[in-house]
């Protein structure tokens, strides 16, 4: 999606949903003809599997060469560090999403990315492997999580974390697959992740190192499976 001031990446699968927001800077962009482009263009739909080949050619370089964008009728163009390629786009109108994620939140938490990740993976092991469903107990209270799963095959897991808890408690049921791919695309030590109730979506953002409050431009959104 193409504002004067940012671009916003989004992509669904009807399970979850995520949201990047990218500043653009005056010397990242030919302004005139970005203008020129926005009167016609509010929005592209590029295929899932152009942005995964173009994630494995950036990711072999360094962080600090640019990409060229440049889009025209039906296509998209990519050029990186002397690598040329090119992609159709989907025609069509994407899906209004901005309704799905919620402004406010009741209950936030904000932990250890890596002991979340080691709780959830041992979560895992007891998990039932058709349902893959966790019980995600939030104690405001105890300023706790508790993270319960059970499985005729495996028994019962109960796992305890002591992390910082703002807000009411709650009780949410995940899929444990949705849940952990998305803590495992933040980059930063610490997570936030924000509650509503156990039927709205679920979001997880990356936590400033600084300052540990939430960063805002990356959210990822999981609805919980109901009870």
């Amino acid at each position: 999606i193409f504002t004067e001031k940012k671009l916003l990446f989004a992509a669904t699968d009807g399970f979850r949903l995520s949201e990047y927001v990218l500043k653009i800077t005056e010397n990242e962009m030919n302004e005139e003809n970005y203008k020129a482009f926005l009167e016609k263009n509010k929005s592209v739909i590029i295929p899932s599997g152009t942005i995964a080949e173009l994630n494995k050619i950036i990711s072999n370089f360094s962080e600090n060469s640019a990409v060229e964008i440049i889009i025209e009728e039906g296509q998209i163009f990519f050029e990186f560090a002397g690598i040329k390629m090119v992609s159709r786009l989907i025609n069509g109108k994407y899906p209004e999403y901005k309704h799905i994620m919620p402004q406010n939140y009741k209950t936030t938490i904000i932990g250890d990315k890596k002991i979340l990740q080691n709780a959830l993976k041992m979560a895992g092991v007891f998990a039932d492997s058709k349902a893959n469903e966790i019980v995600f107990k939030i104690d405001a209270n105890e300023k706790k999580i508790l993270i319960d799963t059970k499985s005729v095959e495996a028994g019962e897991n109960s796992t305890e974390l002591n992390f910082e808890v703002q807000g009411e408690s709650q009780e949410v049921v995940f899929n444990l697959k949705y849940l952990l791919e998305g803590i495992n695309t933040l980059t930063t030590n610490n997570v936030a992740l924000f509650a509503n109730s156990d039927a709205s979506p679920v979001a997880l953002k990356e936590v400033d190192e600084k300052t540990n409050q939430p960063v805002e431009n990356f959210t990822y959104i999981v609805m919980p499976i109901k009870s």
